[in-house]
């Protein structure tokens, strides 16, 4: 798939996707009462303007493979009121048990552990 291509038919089903993905979390929660909740769990498919910058900054901007080369056209974000939360939640294996994760390709993002702001 080239850029217009994502743009003008594959950004909505990225899109539905990582909807996808947050309905399947959100039932296995339901099931598992001693799992944190998320605050909030927000999805998005990748913006038009935002994949032009990463395909212009690898040089890929003619690739017709894009899915290949950028990962993150789909994403899910778990948020979280506490480390604390967030911990229970990693330890529950509620993302490993439902999900097969390539952490080589993957970013995590950790809260902040100093002072409050």
């Amino acid at each position: 798939m080239n850029f217009k291509q994502y743009v003008d038919e594959k950004r909505a089903l990225y899109g539905a996707f990582a909807d996808i993905v947050r309905t399947i979390i959100e039932v296995v929660l339901d099931g598992e009462p001693s799992a944190a909740r998320p605050q909030q769990i927000q999805t998005r498919a990748k913006s038009p303007t935002s994949l032009a910058r990463k395909l212009k900054g690898r040089g890929l901007e003619r690739s017709r493979s894009i899915e290949k080369e950028i990962k993150d056209l789909a994403g899910v974000r778990l948020i979280f009121y506490t480390n604390t939360d967030e911990r229970r939640f990693l330890n529950s294996r509620i993302i490993n048990e439902n999900f097969h994760v390539d952490y080589d390709a993957s970013k995590v993002h950790h809260p902040w552990e100093g002072p409050p702001m």
